[in-house]
């Protein structure tokens, strides 16, 4: 999803997945034989090629809340934790120094282990030269979808920054509370490595997600009534009184829901705000997304199709996904929302490789 939303003027000389699903899934859109299937740990600095771009979306499960927060782990070790997978990334590229590196992480990787795990991702940018910025960028800003990540958008320091790419200041939008108090955690020579990344915000309208959830592919089974009868009575009173007012307005009205634990006990928490929740890996029934559907008096329900998630990310319907339910829902749920990696390229990231290409030349 990084490679679609970098779009055709880029061209992706080397890429890399541990998943042998996902990497099918990579070969059957792209053509071509530049993603190495395998641990990013195996992998020698001597075959990667020269690139003006390199990107790495990590394992998310050590840092997300939905994950057991236990962290980046030791960098001298290959990976003590999934999200330890960052440290033999780092070391290819503290070895082939791109210009540009883009990191994309949960934004739970702002909070996890206390600050610490932040601050040893800033503290590594730092000591390999780089200036970097880290910003939190909502999907819900392009798509009904509610999804915020952390990105961050790190230069070598030789590489001159057009100065309209910079402001003095954080910008509410990006770099919400989270990101400020991270800048106040790092250490003194990080901080003085770290910019603050001027990105305009979208005016593009946003699709409604009534639009994007139908029946029209072979995952769309809607529940029996029994089924939903049980969803609805896992929800607490107010939950119960979404639907109602959804039944009032007699009108097709979409909600989503998640099952959750709260204190101790199973409920389904619905949301008629025209905005999904945030897409997860389908690990279990608590992590699958759940379509309501509300017209006039009738409620029906059912799990939300991987080829509707895949809408959510950006992805178009001509994007072919495996062809097992919970293989698709992993991939999409594990990815990036195209849009979000677009306003990056166009605003940061082509402006950013030009100089670096002319110095490259010089």
């Amino acid at each position: 999803m990084a490679r679609a939303g970098l779009g055709p003027a880029w061209t992706c000389v080397w890429a890399n997945d541990f998943s042998p699903e996902k990497a099918l899934t990579y070969r059957r859109n792209w053509i071509g034989n530049e993603l190495h299937e395998g641990d990013v740990a195996a992998v020698k600095v001597d075959s990667l090629p020269n690139a003006d771009l390199a990107w790495a979306s990590f394992p998310c499960q050590d840092l997300s809340l939905a994950g057991e927060q236990s962290g980046l782990g030791n960098q001298r070790a290959k990976a003590s934790t999934r999200s330890g997978t960052f440290w033999p990334f780092w070391r290819l590229m503290k070895l082939k120094r791109p210009p540009v590196i883009v990191l994309e992480n949960v934004a739970g990787a702002l909070t996890s282990n206390k600050g610490a795990d932040i601050r040893a991702l800033c503290s590594a940018m730092s000591g390999a030269e780089y200036m970097f910025g880290p910003m939190v960028l909502d999907a819900v800003h392009w798509l009904p979808q509610s999804r915020p990540r952390l990105y961050i958008v790190a230069v070598r320091r030789d590489v001159p920054i057009p100065r309209e790419l910079l402001v003095k200041e954080p910008s509410p939008v990006w770099h919400p509370r989270a990101v400020v108090r991270a800048h106040s955690l790092v250490g003194p020579d990080a901080r003085r490595n770290w910019v603050w990344w001027n990105l305009p915000v979208p005016t593009e309208a946003v699709p409604h997600l009534d639009d994007l959830i139908g029946d029209g592919d072979a995952w769309s089974r809607w529940n029996g009534k029994k089924e939903t009868d049980y969803l609805l009575s896992l929800m607490a009173p107010r939950h119960r009184d979404k639907v109602n007012v959804a039944k009032n307005l007699q009108l097709r009205v979409i909600g989503t829901a998640y099952r959750r634990t709260r204190g101790g006990q199973q409920r389904a928490e619905v949301r008629f705000d025209g905005v999904a929740g945030c897409l997860r890996t389908a690990a279990g029934g608590s992590s699958r997304q759940i379509v309501f559907e509300v017209v006039g008096q009738r409620v029906r329900s059912r799990l939300m199709s991987p080829r509707e998630a895949a809408r959510l990310q950006g992805l178009p319907d001509t994007y072919e996904l495996p062809e097992a339910f919970n293989e698709a829902y992993n991939l999409v749920g594990d990815g990036l929302t195209v849009p979000v990696v677009a306003h990056l390229r166009e605003h940061l990231l082509n402006a950013l490789v030009q100089p670096a290409a002319q110095l490259a030349i010089a």
